[in-house]
């Protein structure tokens, strides 16, 4: 039982990780910064800001209800 446990809390601690790793180059790519300082906040930058959050958030939003159906298949399925 603590094994599946183990196993699926590193699941989905690998799974945030390469999500926000995939999403900041994504991100990078398009405006041109992969610094942490901001960017320069101007008009274009807010448009697409609200055009490229809704994606990112879907993102998050289906890496969840993976981690969570991993979670349901890991406590109801029998080996």
């Amino acid at each position: 039982m603590i094994n599946r446990l183990i196993n699926f809390y590193l699941f989905v601690v690998l799974q945030l990780f390469i999500s926000f790793v995939v999403i900041t180059i994504g991100f990078g790519i398009i405006t041109g910064s992969f610094g942490l300082g901001l960017l320069e906040i101007n008009k274009e930058n807010m448009e697409f800001l609200k055009l490229i959050t809704p994606t990112i958030l879907n993102i998050l939003k289906t890496l969840s209800f993976i981690s969570f159906a991993v979670f349901i298949i890991t406590f109801f399925l029998e080996k």
